[in-house]
């Protein structure tokens, strides 16, 4: 399962936590033990200027650590007719190319896309009791960061996940 975080956002987020406590626990004190008497330890370096900084920083940690995107996300692992696997970049056609995926739902109905050697077209089959409804080919385009778009009468959004297809909540495996 994937999830949005990784475990280095997970520690940049700490770290910026620590960064915010540790600017907030530096603006504690300065005041008077006499509470008639005014003391000017409230305005000293550590809490006007140390400390804001301190919790600037960290708000800054944690945007960063929000946005980080390991680069490692961009590539998947395919396992080839021979059992060799290979990792491509997901933005690649090559990651498409020559596969197969399929769907059958709850009545029997089957969804099966094949794509092209070079990965940039896919032959959509779609039926139900061995009767074919759907046979179209349509063009494939990247949109990068791993997701794609089939363009045809209606343009179908799709990214690949290992060795499946996700559209929408739908999922299509592949197969040999």
């Amino acid at each position: 399962m994937d999830f949005a975080f990784t475990k280095k956002n997970y520690i940049l987020l700490f770290v910026g936590l620590a960064f915010m406590a540790s600017g907030l626990i530096l603006m504690i004190g300065g005041g008077s033990d006499d509470p008639t008497k005014f003391s000017d330890e409230i305005f000293n370096f550590q809490r006007l200027t140390l400390a804001p900084i301190l919790i600037a920083i960290g708000f800054i940690i944690e945007i960063f650590a929000i946005m980080y995107k390991n680069k490692k996300d961009d590539v998947i692992m395919h396992k080839d007719k021979e059992g060799d696997v290979k990792i491509m970049k997901k933005d690649n056609f090559e990651s498409l190319a020559n596969r197969k995926f399929q769907h059958i739902n709850f009545v029997g109905g089957k969804t099966t896309w094949k794509f092209n050697e070079d990965g940039n077209k896919v032959n959509i089959k779609a039926g139900w009791l061995g009767i074919n409804t759907v046979n179209s080919t349509i063009s494939v385009e990247s949109l990068g960061n791993g997701e794609f778009i089939g363009k045809g009468l209606i343009s179908q959004k799709f990214t690949i996940e290992d060795s499946a297809i996700k559209i929408g909540y739908l999922f299509l495996n592949e197969i040999q």
